[in-house]
């Protein structure tokens, strides 16, 4: 009888081995999965998002490419463009066409894409409306960036068109700041999150400020922008920056995918965004959504896994194991 269980036991530890070692050579040999994501420029929000989200998905068996690009044009030519290898592309909502945005789709809102419109303090008279940003000189994204786009639509729902008229000026935003920060135009337009260093590094320099908006009541309607409040002290608690509530115009940071991308990588890509949202500081005026979240007036079409998930939470395994391991399906 004792030889009996010492003999079981022996053929429980082995099959044990056996069955951790088989294991083991699965785990190396299984096909790595790999996501290829379009961001922004090097230390922009969207790029750090990126690098962020590789440790994460590391651990759900997906490795993560952060791609420098130029903003949400080019992120979204990279998207829809069948020789690239781009999957994945963070796309500031509002300025994309609906009808070219057929082999992709919509993972939902990541982020809040607030636009900063700054101007010198020094002016004699403060711009209070748009027409009067657009009669000084403006310095604006270049013409690809999704920045670009979303200010002219911003303008163009005043009458005023940017792309012809000779008080804007388009560069790279790099070139934008310096030009600026060296006292060169008078207003500069940015699409970036609050925490961004660009966007901090023009708050802070001396004699800036930052545009309040003053928009009709139709203003969403006309164009698709949400207005946003950003609180005082936001910025700066201990000095109190900005001083006071300021009014300020927002898109939605929308992840898109390639239409034919696992939705098991779907899944690990909304897990990560929720597992690195951080609640920016503004107060809303007319919506409010817990992001990440579905955006379901967006040019881009939501995905079917993205819907499910945000319907009925995470799948029961995708919370205890990589999104590799479960291989959950979708219908």
């Amino acid at each position: 009888m004792k030889g009996k269980k010492i003999l079981t036991m022996a053929v429980v530890i082995i099959v044990c081995f056996i069955s951790f070692a088989g294991f083991q050579f699965y785990l190396k040999s299984r096909p790595k999965v790999t996501v290829v994501m379009a961001t922004n420029f090097l230390d922009s929000g969207w790029f750090n998002y990126g690098q962020k989200a590789i440790n994460y998905l590391e651990m759900h068996g997906v490795t993560l490419k952060n791609v420098e690009t130029s903003g949400s044009r080019e992120n979204f030519n990279l998207l829809i463009d069948p020789k690239s290898d781009v999957n994945a592309a963070l796309i500031a909502s509002g300025f994309i066409d609906k009808n070219e945005t057929f082999a992709i789709r919509s993972l939902g809102a990541v982020g809040l894409e607030p636009i900063w419109i700054f101007y010198r303090s020094t002016l004699e008279t403060p711009p209070k409306t748009l027409k009067d940003l657009a009669n000084l000189s403006v310095l604006v994204s270049p013409k690809e960036s999704g920045s670009y786009g979303l200010t002219k639509k911003l303008f163009g729902a005043m009458g005023i068109n940017i792309d012809n008229n000779p008080n804007f000026s388009s560069n790279p935003v790099l070139n934008n700041i310096d030009n600026f920060l060296a006292g060169k135009g008078d207003v500069i337009i940015l699409s970036a999150a609050y925490d961004d260093i660009l966007t901090r590094k023009v708050f802070f320099a001396p004699n800036v400020s930052l545009y309040e908006v003053e928009p009709d009541a139709n203003f969403y309607e006309r164009t698709g922008l949400n207005v946003v409040i950003l609180p005082s002290g936001a910025m700066d608690a201990v000095n109190n920056l900005p001083a006071q509530d300021t009014k300020m115009f927002a898109t939605f940071s929308i992840l898109a995918v390639k239409r034919d991308l696992q939705p098991q990588v779907q899944i690990a890509l909304l897990l990560a965004a929720r597992a690195l949202h951080i609640e920016p500081p503004f107060l809303y005026t007319d919506f409010r959504a817990q992001l990440p979240a579905p955006i379901h007036f967006s040019e881009i079409k939501m995905s079917q896994p993205a819907l499910k998930f945000y319907k009925d939470g995470p799948p029961f395994l995708n919370q205890y194991v990589p999104t590799w391991l479960s291989y959950f399906r979708f219908e």
